[in-house]
């Protein structure tokens, strides 16, 4: 518990090399224990080391494949690694096992977008922002794919709603403006 304790406090004070350290002697004791090798990984993803990430997360997954956000944090780390599918993959099986989790969505709508699927995104993004609500990175990123779509007009929603609820992003301003182009109305 005392040796729990202090890994955390290494992470949360940003020692992620220490806190490395503290989870492997952990992961040492108790090398079943699932959220050692999680939490490992969220390090070394904190520290750029995506394949020491996902190897972490592939082992906490192995332990406990019932867990929604190992599957999430995983396909962060292959997004940063531009392994766009197997995120999509992961987000898809994080999204099985908790269906209201808006991140996952969310991060699956952006893997498809990189991959230039929009009409995929469009689902997810439309999904991540009926979970959340108002998040304005949810719906800027709507308003952004929608323009791909030429949904215009619906970009430009999505955007104004960005300004009601954020009247300092000063990036969905431009957004408003690129669509206006499209519809000739400027």
């Amino acid at each position: 518990v005392v040796l729990e304790h202090h890994r955390a406090l290494r992470a949360r004070s940003g020692d992620y090399v220490g806190a490395l350290k503290s989870f492997s002697t952990v992961i040492g004791m108790t090398p079943n224990h699932a959220p050692s090798y999680f939490n490992r990984g969220l390090a070394k993803a904190t520290l750029k080391d995506y394949r020491g990430a996902i190897s972490d997360y592939d082992k906490a997954i192995e332990i406990n494949p019932s867990e929604a956000l190992y599957f999430q944090s995983r396909g962060v780390s292959k997004s940063f690694q531009d392994d766009f599918r197997g995120a999509i993959a992961d987000y898809s099986r994080a999204i099985e096992i908790a269906p209201e989790n808006a991140k996952s969505y969310f991060n699956r709508a952006v893997s498809y977008t990189r991959l230039e699927n929009y009409g995929k995104a469009a689902a997810d993004f439309d999904k991540a922002v009926t979970l959340e609500g108002n998040d304005i990175n949810s719906l800027y990123a709507r308003g952004r794919n929608k323009l791909q779509l030429n949904d215009y007009e619906g970009s430009i929603a999505d955007f104004m709603q960005v300004l009601s609820l954020s009247p300092k992003r000063h990036s969905a301003y431009a957004g408003c403006a690129e669509p206006k182009i499209g519809l000739n109305n400027f």
